[in-house]
């Protein structure tokens, strides 16, 4: 078991990434998932609850950032890639 205090940059960084960044990959999964984690996280740093409850709501973020991302990014394939520069470019 972590000790809160001991992911003090990590919660900062969580915090400054739900106010901005998260937005980018915001769909409603990601939302939903945000907000549970969000909450989650602001009773531990109350001393409400044990850090430990954010393991699966972490995991369940991730997952739904990672589905956000595959639905709305469409990757260049690498086939598309010349394997080397063609100096005549």
């Amino acid at each position: 078991m972590q000790d809160i205090e001991s992911v003090k940059p990590e919660r900062h960084e969580f915090w400054v990434l739900y106010s901005g960044e998260l937005s980018i990959l915001e769909n409603k999964d990601v939302r939903d998932a945000m907000i549970k984690y969000g909450r989650e996280l602001d009773k531990i740093e109350k001393g409400q609850k044990n850090i430990d409850a954010l393991e699966f709501l972490s995991y369940n973020l991730a997952r739904a950032c990672r589905e956000s991302l595959k639905k709305t990014w469409e990757p260049v394939p690498l086939d598309d890639i010349p394997q080397e520069m063609n100096d005549s470019n």
